[in-house]
């Protein structure tokens, strides 16, 4: 990884590694850096695009995902996904699912979830 990068530092493929290895260790600085130098690189790469608005949703900038999000092409199968996800992920905030169990106090799927996330 370090080679391919040394002789070709916007080697995408070696880039896309090390900033998938970089979310993995929670060095989302590091990653962010690679994922802006690969969109920069190809910035009409839509795997590149994504990779930027997964790095920025890991790192708790949800607003700024969406931000790349809304710039794709909608119809691609990829960004609905992602967008999915992104969707859920807000649905299951702490505060989100107490509202819920205020609603629904005997919902054992919302309190299961709750306290998972309060750990």
């Amino acid at each position: 990884l370090k080679n391919a990068l040394s002789i070709d530092p916007k080697n995408a493929a070696a880039l896309s590694e090390r900033i998938e290895n970089a979310i993995a260790e929670g060095d989302f600085a590091g990653a962010l850096a690679d994922a802006k130098l690969l969109v920069a690189a190809s910035p009409a790469s839509l795997n590149a695009n994504l990779l930027l608005a997964r790095v920025f949703a890991v790192s708790g900038k949800t607003d700024e995902a969406v931000k790349i999000l809304d710039a794709l092409d909608q119809n691609e199968f990829a960004v609905a996904e992602f967008r999915k996800t992104l969707a859920a992920k807000e649905t299951e905030s702490v505060e989100n699912l107490e509202k819920a169990l205020e609603n629904e106090p005997k919902n054992v799927a919302v309190l299961e979830r709750l306290c998972i996330l309060s750990r």
